[in-house]
Order: structure tokens, then sequence, then C-alpha cells
């Protein structure tokens, strides 16, 4: 019941990450991976790896870091 009520509870926020990642979000079965590993990389949310990117390069360079390295 718990598990049920988790996932009504963060299903609106799948919605929205589905919606921004597009066409190009999906999660493959376990043994269509077992048959094709390289289908691993389609399922790589790419808009949400690169906004991660520029958000740890902004904090990074944010924080200082570099002027301390400097």
């Amino acid at each position: 019941m718990h598990w049920y009520a988790f996932l009504a509870y963060i299903e609106p926020a799948v919605k929205k990450f589905k919606e921004f990642e597009g066409v190009q979000f999906f999660v493959p079965r376990l043994d269509d991976i077992t048959s094709y590993p390289a289908l691993i990389i389609h399922a790589v949310p790419g808009r949400s790896i690169a906004l991660l990117f520029l958000l740890s390069l902004y904090l990074i360079i944010g924080a200082g870091v570099f002027s301390v390295v400097i």
C-alpha cells in the first residue's frame, strides 16, 4: 500500500520529466538489455545529462573552486 502511495506521489514529477525529455526517454526491459547491451546508450536521457553537466560547471565555477586553484 505504501508503494502505491509513493508512486502516486511521484507520478506528476515523472510525467514532467518525460515531457522534458520528449521522445528520447524510455526504459528498456532487462531481456532487451541482455540481448542488445548497446541499447543502454539510447536509454540515457540526453537533455537531463547535459543540463546536469552545465549545472555542475556553474556550481564549480560559482563556488570559487577555480579561483582557489589559480
